[in-house]
């Protein structure tokens, strides 16, 4: 006896959606003799999550210390699991006695998981398949049809097949058509370098003070930014998809009047792309992150350092390459268990007329990775 299992292809071709109906057919194959000896069938739709991570930190230790050495957690747990019994019926028969029993099924897949942590159900959102394999982590969620088919009897075995099918959550935002700046919201990131300190040095070789050292004095003034890196973005979040036209990014470089004179040099602008996958076990968590480049330039340019300063724009989309960096991402999600986030981060390289030495300012901003929009027809 034989098992076997077909699923349909899913309305957009690709992969299923929340409440869309799952069907297919369970086929049970005998051989001659046993028409009248058929089993019932179970089918179930199964979605399954295995994780395998190091993680950030402990919350036990069996020498009670306060940082134990983290080991290496795995899990595996079923957040979705919706069975049936069904009764195949004779489909064909061959004239040696060989027969095919079909038994069809119908499964709707539901928006969010049911009880799978005791989050409330806006985190409870279904996560999309997904197979990560990394150096901190390994991460493979999985959708199937199960099916198992058993004749009553101590002798009999049980006789079973399984097939997979891709998913997709609907929580990530379609893109839409670009808006006028008066009516898009924009989102904005700073970072500043601050009076005392130029330009950022490295870290120092030493924490401990030598003899006849002081520790600097307090203020509560906070200190006044000299040089601040902004990044802006149309929308709020900013959205972006691989196959429709997305926002510009705009870098500005502001200078203080504190630095005139200072001769203040651009050296360097790089943008990269960072992925942050958060990943929740039971007693743990663990972080994945990983970078795509964009776009960087270098040279050497003088800052205006003269009243209001200086600005840098970036506007050109084709020159970041958008599409091609993001055409093999997953879209943005969040579930109980894992997260999967985005943000644009640039890096600037910043040095003085009367110095070589290269320093740098750092801003990032969230970004959200959009499903792409449906194929024609669909």
């Amino acid at each position: 006896m034989k098992v076997a299992i077909k699923v349909d292809t899913p309305a957009n071709g690709d992969y299923f959606s929340p409440l869309e109906v799952v069907r297919g057919c369970v086929e049970l194959q005998t051989c001659a003799g046993q028409l009248g000896n058929i089993p019932s069938i179970s089918v179930s739709l199964r979605g399954e999550v295995k994780l395998s991570f190091m993680p950030m930190m402990g919350l036990e230790s069996e020498d009670n210390s306060i940082f134990p050495v983290p080991k290496l957690k795995q899990e595996h747990k079923t957040f979705l699991n919706l069975s049936q019994a069904i009764q195949p019926k004779l489909s064909t028969i061959t004239e040696h006695g060989d027969a095919t029993f079909s038994a069809p099924f119908t499964f709707q897949l539901p928006d969010h998981a049911p009880d799978y942590c005791p989050s409330p159900k806006s985190a409870r959102l279904l996560p999309p398949s997904l197979n990560i394999a990394s150096a901190g982590v390994k991460i493979k969620i999985a959708y199937s049809i199960v099916a198992r088919a058993h004749r009553p009897g101590i002798l009999h075995r049980s006789h079973k097949a399984r097939a997979e099918f891709s998913f997709r959550p609907a929580n990530a935002p379609t893109p839409s058509l670009p808006q006028p700046p008066s009516q898009s919201a924009s989102s904005h990131s700073t970072a500043s370098l601050s009076a005392g300190s130029t330009l950022p040095s490295a870290p120092p070789d030493r924490l401990l003070l030598t003899a006849g050292e002081q520790l600097p004095a307090y203020s509560r003034t906070p200190p006044t930014p000299v040089m601040t890196l902004e990044l802006a973005m149309a929308g709020n979040p900013p959205i972006l998809s691989a196959h429709s036209p997305n926002p510009p990014l705009r870098i500005c470089l502001r200078t203080s009047p504190g630095l005139s004179g200072a001769g203040v040099q651009l050296r360097s602008i790089t943008a990269r792309l960072r992925e942050r996958t958060l990943v929740r076990g039971e007693v743990s968590a663990h972080v994945d992150v990983t970078y795509q480049a964009l776009w960087s330039m270098s040279g050497c340019r003088a800052l205006n350092t003269e009243g209001d300063g200086d600005e840098v724009e970036v506007g050109d989309c084709g020159i970041w390459g958008w599409g091609e960096c993001l055409a093999g991402l997953l879209p943005s999600f969040r579930s109980c268990f894992i997260e999967r986030g985005y943000a644009v981060e640039v890096t600037v390289g910043l040095s003085l007329s009367t110095r070589r030495e290269i320093q740098y300012l750092e801003a990032a901003l969230d970004v959200v990775v959009a499903e792409p929009p449906p194929k024609y027809g669909s």
